[in-house]
């Protein structure tokens, strides 16, 4: 096997003989030098890679997806047609999964999906278990399930989300759970836009079950339109002395002052774990019944940390922002007012917490809302010295102008702002180009944001509009360019480029010395039009005394499925053959030695 040459930037190591006949071996060569000679022979077929390491209960796989379509890395797909069974065996015989997701499978039938569950139902290792936009109807897959729910004290999260479930269905589901003992966080949504006027289950029957759960902590029941009955019936769970309940989302459910008022009057006699209670979406809910929710703020040691509201009023605003409560959340949800009149004023005093030396505030939530520039200066001048927030969402703001933009730029370049998340899918799109420009240029300094979401189009709405914020990401005018371009941002939360997508991918790397390293070399260093990858032009055009470093500073590192250095080391000097002479350096030494044996 040939000794691999090393390069760094203070030490080149010497051939064997120190006069350079192992580096003539190396490459005097003149066959092409083919990367993939060195790498393991692989199974093209991501589904197969799966199945096998399912079946041979493969330590490395602890996360499997079971989804129909692309939007999702296709190491994690399974959908060959006849093998469900056979899958779901080698599911349940499997002691390190740790988490299966299974969403829409529309193209697997009913007995099919009852035989993978079969399977599933022996395994003892999973610890969180989700169905997404799955047809569950019948009872049959909650049934089959039992023991999976029974006997596997590992399970601790499960999310049913977007499913069709019927009343069969809800009724071995809750029987399901009444066995099961391990469960810390549960959802059950079919999401808001699911919500009807009837109800879906019997919610008594779902409390009852959930009392066998004192471990529970984190409880999701988004759109399931549960009316101010379901709401008194939940409160009596919450409320329970057994429970621990820490995070209780009700968004969504047809609740209305009623409801609201049973909630906070309990919540204000009785000693419980509740930190976190979203309440957005209830429409029926007026200003009456967020007043309660204002007054329970204002009672001593009701230790609620975070918050969702919306439709709120002026009055309600103020009153919100003087609750002495309201300045010890960590996470607040103020959604959907854009159809009533927030004055500015408003704005301003809720936008105060944010003032406050004291402030506490981690996640602001502010989508669907009618905010102006004036509103938006407010929030941003606000920011100017606050170093809590990591989180604000702006989402579905259609109102905001160039000159809200321009503010909110201005936070960006703000070296105080802690913002890691900035959310503003759908705001843009009446954008012009000017707000990205905007964006696009506070953020080029910006080391502090990993998250902007900026929306998601499939026909590619947002392509023009976003290339200022993709440019960002790696600059191409020069090597300095490239290496002062933003290598934080980890999300854009749209559809781009591979190129995009890679860059997006580098900057998940802690190290940017080395992101900013990687960008340079795929810009300024690769020729994709010939193989290996590597220019020669800048090296050429490179001072002779920095050559060296630039050789060691590139070659460092080893990356991709082959050897980088290697690769590096014997197209450089095959293509630079001036710099190297080997063969004459070679034949002076022998003659040097020559003369001194004479």
């Amino acid at each position: 096997m040939e000794e691999e040459t090393y390069i760094d930037n203070n030490n080149v190591d010497q051939d064997s003989n120190g006069d350079g006949s192992d580096i003539e071996q190396d490459f005097s060569s003149d066959e092409e030098y083919d990367s993939s000679s060195s790498e393991d022979e692989y199974d093209p077929d991501p589904h197969r890679v799966i199945q096998r390491q399912l079946r041979n209960d493969d330590p490395t796989l602890t996360k499997l997806q079971i989804q129909y379509g692309s939007y999702i890395q296709e190491s994690n797909l399974i959908y060959s047609p006849g093998t469900w069974e056979r899958e779901g065996e080698a599911i349940g015989r499997n002691t390190h999964l740790k988490e299966l997701e299974i969403a829409d499978p529309c193209w697997i039938n009913e007995d099919e999906l009852e035989l993978f569950f079969q399977g599933l139902s022996d395994n003892r290792s999973i610890g969180k278990l989700s169905f997404k936009a799955v047809t569950l109807t019948g009872g049959e897959p909650f049934y089959i399930l039992f023991p999976f729910f029974e006997y596997n004290n590992n399970l601790e999260t499960l999310e049913i989300e977007y499913c069709h479930i019927d009343d069969d269905g809800y009724e071995h589901l809750f029987s399901a759970l009444a066995k099961s003992c391990s469960l810390k966080k549960l959802t059950i949504s079919p999401g808001i836009e699911g919500c009807t006027d009837t109800d879906l289950y019997d919610e008594e029957v779902l409390a009852k079950s959930l009392l066998r759960h004192v471990n529970l902590i984190t409880l999701n029941l988004e759109g399931n339109c549960m009316g101010n009955r379901g709401c008194i019936t939940m409160t009596s769970f919450v409320c329970d002395t057994r429970t621990i309940l820490s995070t209780l989302n009700l968004e969504g459910n047809n609740i209305g002052d009623e409801g609201v008022k049973y909630l906070t009057d309990a919540l204000s006699k009785t000693s419980t774990q509740l930190k976190y209670l979203y309440l957005a979406y209830n429409d029926n809910i007026t200003s009456v019944g967020w007043k309660h929710i204002c007054d329970l703020l204002r009672k001593p040691d009701i230790g609620l940390e975070g918050l969702s509201m919306s439709e709120l009023s002026n009055e309600v605003m103020l009153d919100l922002a003087s609750s002495p409560g309201c300045h010890m959340l960590k996470t607040l949800q103020i959604c959907n007012t854009s159809h009533t009149d927030i004055s500015c004023p408003a704005w301003k005093g809720l936008f105060g917490l944010l003032r406050s030396p004291t402030s506490v505030l981690e996640d602001l939530s502010l989508r669907g809302n009618e905010l102006t520039g004036e509103s938006t200066g407010c929030l941003t001048s606000a920011l100017a010295n606050n170093s809590t927030l990591r989180s604000l969402d702006l989402s579905c703001c259609r109102n905001i102008t160039t000159a809200g933009w321009d503010a909110l730029s201005d936070c960006l370049r703000n070296p105080k702002s802690e913002l890691e998340t900035l959310n503003i899918q759908w705001s843009l799109y009446n954008d012009n180009g000017e707000a990205t420009a905007l964006l696009a240029d506070a953020l080029a300094s910006n080391r502090k944001l990993k998250n902007l979401l900026t929306g998601f189009s499939r026909r590619g709405i947002y392509s023009d509009k976003m290339r200022p914020l993709f440019q960002i990401l790696c600059k191409e005018e020069s090597i300095m360019a490239t290496y002062q371009s933003n290598h934080y941002i980890q999300n854009l939360g749209v559809l781009s480029s591979y190129e995009t997508t890679s860059h997006l991918e580098l900057n998940k790397n802690t190290d940017k010395a080395e992101v900013a390293r990687q960008k340079i070399i795929d810009v300024h260093f690769s020729n994709f039009n010939v193989k290996p990858v590597i220019d020669m032009q800048p090296f050429i055009d490179m001072d002779i005394g920095i050559i060296p470093h630039a050789i060691a500073w590139i070659a460092k590192g080893s990356n991709n499925q082959y050897n980088w250095r290697n690769e590096f080391y014997r197209y450089f000097v095959r293509n630079m053959p001036s710099l190297f002479d080997i063969k004459g350096r070679t034949k002076t030494d022998q003659a040097k030695r020559q003369e001194t044996k004479n």
